[in-house]
């Protein structure tokens, strides 16, 4: 999901007029920054793409609140067996705003394959599409951050990064970052431009969009397989 392309306009952003070989370093600097960056605005800015959930549920649960939005599409719903197998759903439902709502109530327990779901619940598989969110600000920030991890790779002493930045892995990508903690706790990067940015669009420093749910309907608890 990258926020930026490595076009040649980029490429010189990122590295201040670098050559073609630079190519392969912009394109997974800006594929990290893309990752983090969706991260820590609680994937609230994302370019569009297409993304398969499954929400653990009780069997009569009233709505699915997927991660992402806007959601353009709603491709398939469906109950998943103890083998992977998905089977359409026969609820009537009805997409309103960027949440599922379902008419009517489907019986039967599901269990999925090591989850023990309990006799009143079953497991949801949500295929949907969701348009961008990304501005021109949001592009900013992206190639700005990967010009930073650009920069600590090929010319450490012209970046920006805090110096108490380590390795580690999110989402199957290595990224340079302060302390783990240090991010996961506040959100922040460490760089006053970008954080100024995050500080807008993630105030509350959330990891992922809120939703609202009364006690007697709480939506399915969400759990990401694909995201395109």
């Amino acid at each position: 999901m990258l926020w930026a392309t490595a076009d040649p306009e980029v490429i010189s952003a990122v590295t201040g007029g670098g050559t073609e070989d630079a190519d392969g370093e912009v394109a997974t600097a800006l594929a990290i920054a893309s990752e983090v960056l969706t991260l820590a605005t609680a994937h609230l800015i994302h370019p569009a793409g297409s993304q398969i959930e499954e929400f653990i549920a009780t069997k009569h649960v009233r709505r699915l609140s997927p991660v992402y939005g806007p959601i353009t599409k709603v491709v398939s719903i469906g109950t998943v067996d103890t083998a992977g197998a998905e089977s359409p759903t026969d609820r009537a439902w009805q997409l309103v705003g960027n949440t599922v709502y379902f008419m009517d109530r489907r019986t039967g327990t599901v269990f999925y394959r090591d989850i023990d779901c309990g006799p009143e619940q079953a497991v949801y598989r949500l295929h949907y599409e969701f348009g961008s969110t990304l501005t021109r600000a949001a592009r900013s920030a992206a190639i700005e951050y990967a010009k930073q991890l650009w920069l600590a790779a090929n010319d450490p002493d012209e970046c920006g990064l805090p110096e108490r930045t380590t390795s580690i892995v999110r989402e199957g990508i290595g990224i340079e970052l302060m302390t783990p903690q240090e991010f996961l706790d506040k959100g922040r990067l460490g760089l006053p431009r970008i954080d100024s940015w995050l500080a807008q669009v993630n105030s509350k420093r959330a990891l992922r969009p809120s939703a609202v749910y009364t006690p007697d309907s709480p939506p399915g608890v969400g759990i990401a397989l694909r995201r395109r």
